[in-house]
């Protein structure tokens, strides 16, 4: 990893933001990548430069259900490493999309399963060569 990136741990499957300042959730540890900053009211390490969201082992088989929005846009480089396609499961309950990635930024997504967008491929808005998926057999 280079030197000017952070890990940032998610520890809870809630969709909120910034309400809860002893956990960090997929919401507040984007936003902390794309800003490089704590989030007020949360538990979430600041970003530094090209960043990786990781999940507590406590996340294993738990869903994340969005029920705010699609997450928030992706303005940085961000690496989503999941517990496993099986373990790691981020459902947009078919009323979102699940990510928005704005031209200056990337996304990494490894060892997690998208589904219930209400876009193509789960995602939502892509920019050529924006997104790289990495599968193990």
């Amino acid at each position: 990893m280079p030197a000017d990136a952070a890990i940032i741990t998610v520890t809870s499957s809630a969709d909120t933001s910034g309400v809860n300042s002893s956990s960090c959730t997929l919401r507040d540890a984007i936003t902390s990548a794309n800003t490089n900053s704590i989030i007020a009211g949360s538990s979430c390490s600041a970003g530094a430069g090209d960043d990786t969201i990781k999940f507590s082992e406590s996340l294993a088989n738990q869903t994340i259900i969005l029920s705010m929005s699609e997450l928030p846009e992706i303005t940085s480089n961000i690496t989503i490493n999941g517990l496993g396609q099986d373990q790691t499961i981020i459902d947009a309950n078919n009323s979102s999309g699940i990510f928005n990635i704005a031209f200056e930024g990337s996304l990494t997504l490894d060892e997690l399963t998208l589904t219930g967008g209400s876009r193509s491929l789960d995602i939502g808005k892509l920019k050529p060569h924006s997104v790289s998926r990495r599968y193990e057999p």
